[in-house]
Parts: structure tokens; sequence; C-alpha cells
């Protein structure tokens, strides 16, 4: 995001807020809070997966493409049971 100069995505903190039904008033004044809780917290559910993939010798471009894959589907299940997500046919 430096580098591109693109703006911050909300879509995690919205994720978040929705989870813990903030107010709106409260979700601007806590959006960078609540945006980096989720990238953490979900990194660190992350970790252990990929340790333990490692720990069974699943390594190479094999395990990085399926822990890619379980992370995105993660963050989207996420944020589909948070409401954040559109269906695009909507």
């Amino acid at each position: 995001m430096l580098i591109t100069r693109c703006s911050l995505s909300y879509v995690s903190a919205r994720t978040n807020g929705n989870y813990v039904d903030l107010s709106l008033s409260m979700f601007s004044k806590h959006v960078k809070l609540l945006n980096n809780a989720n990238h953490y917290g979900l990194g660190m559910l992350a970790g252990p997966v990929r340790a333990l993939m490692s720990y069974y010798g699943i390594i190479g471009p094999c395990e990085v493409s399926s822990h890619a894959g379980t992370r995105s589907a993660r963050d989207q299940v996420a944020e589909t049971s948070a409401g954040v997500s559109v269906d695009v046919a909507d």
C-alpha cells in the first residue's frame, strides 16, 4: 500500500465491527484498531496450521498454494458470516 498508494481496505474492520455489533460512531473512531485486530488475529490462527503442515512434511509449492487457499477461504467465511461480503447477484 505504501508503494501503490492504494487506500486502506476496511473490510476486515467491518467484519470485526459486525461481530461485536459496534455503532457507526464507534466503528469510525476505532477503524484502524479493528483492522489490525482482524489481520493479526487471523494471522495467529493461520500460523499453527502452517506449522503443522511443515511438521508433517507438507512443504514447498504445494504447501504454499494449499495454505493460501485455506487462508482465503477462512477470510471469505468470516466476512460472509458477518454480513460484510455482498453477493454479486444481489
